[in-house]
């Protein structure tokens, strides 16, 4: 495997990814409706700012230069980790300045494909609270031989994409409420009201400072019985290639050198694509480790999941302390040695 170490990058303007021919193109009602109530955001949008977007690909058969050299050593504690039973909130990890948080994005391998229809999952929340990420997929689609290709993982090979200074114009309220009772979240957003969803939406004010980092990463999904060598090995390339982005993200940019990076996650792969939580949770740490991130906070959404996930953070710190200094390759051997096996899709 090669990695292309700076890979592609575009900045986008960001009133061009809200207006005009790259607009998002919401067909779904509701969503329509979301982003109509955006029009006073965007109006006050500058003409300097962008979205920046970038994209690393692994290439078959050449021997990695980058990445290939990444160990993790015995008594390795260099990242930190917090479980919280929660979803993203967009709030910051660490006040102190000197960080730098990157928010996951557990999108399909066709990049936000489903964003602009009736169901409302995590990757399409993302699009309807940052649409700058679906605006960037219509320049995708729209443009040319674009140096971005909007798939994140495409014959096995990974190619996750980080996009920077995205604009949060609104949060919804997703979870049952009385206003309403349902709640948005999945395939209930279909049914319901433009009442029920307006109330449910805080939109943003002008100025605003609500711009992150999305890392559209993406699992495989749908599959059965023990999980293979090359299973594993496409998720740890996966997710130490992405973490590893968010360093280069930071090392490559001014004033923002030696920053911690901050990783936000969660339950990677472990919804609709039926991914077996403690084995995705075990691939994230290593990848944090491999990848010497400061810190990855995994918001689990409940209590079951956060149980899980500290019970897989505490099962690979033992396989660390049993095996010693371990590379990427080995860190896989590793896993594929625990005979882990593939959950089921929960329908979402």
């Amino acid at each position: 495997m090669h990695l292309k170490t700076f890979g592609s990058k575009l900045s986008l303007p960001s009133l061009h990814l809200t207006t005009g021919a790259w607009a998002p193109k919401f067909y779904n009602p509701n969503k329509k409706h979301v982003f109509d109530l955006y029009r006073t955001f965007i109006a006050n949008l500058r003409e300097d700012e962008v979205v920046d977007v970038h994209q690393v690909k692994w290439e078959s058969n050449v021997k990695t230069s980058a990445l290939d050299s990444l160990k993790i050593a015995k008594h390795d504690h260099g990242t930190h980790v917090v479980v919280k039973p929660d979803v993203f909130n967009y709030v910051n990890f660490d006040g102190s300045g000197w960080n730098e948080n990157f928010w996951l994005n557990f999108g399909d391998q066709n990049l936000f494909f489903a964003y602009a229809g009736s169901l409302l999952a995590q990757d399409e929340v993302q699009t309807l609270e940052f649409p700058e990420l679906a605006g960037a997929l219509e320049y995708m689609n729209g443009t040319a031989s674009c140096a971005i290709e909007p798939y994140t993982l495409l014959y096995g090979q990974p190619r996750p994409i980080l996009f920077s200074g995205v604009h949060r114009m609104g949060a919804l309220t997703l979870g049952p409420s009385a206003i309403c009772p349902q709640g948005l979240y999945g395939n209930n957003f279909e049914y319901a009201t433009p009442h029920e969803v307006e109330q449910s939406l805080k939109v943003f004010p002008w100025p605003s400072d609500q711009k992150y980092n999305i890392l559209s990463m993406s699992a495989l999904g749908y599959l059965s019985g023990t999980y293979t060598k090359d299973q594993i090995q496409v998720y740890i390339y996966t997710a130490t290639l992405a973490f590893s982005m968010c360093r280069w993200h930071c090392n490559e940019n001014a004033g923002q050198e030696g920053k911690r990076v901050i990783i936000h996650t969660g339950n990677w792969g472990c919804g609709a694509f039926g991914n077996n939580l403690e084995l995705m949770s075990m691939v994230q740490y290593a990848a944090a480790l491999l990848a010497g991130v400061s810190d990855i906070v995994f918001h689990t959404f409940d209590s079951h999941s956060e149980k899980v996930t500290n019970h897989a953070i505490q099962r690979f710190g033992a396989l660390i302390e049993e095996h010693g200094e371990m590379t990427m390759d080995q860190v896989v051997d590793v896993l594929v040695s625990q005979n882990l096996t593939w959950g089921e899709s929960n329908g979402t």
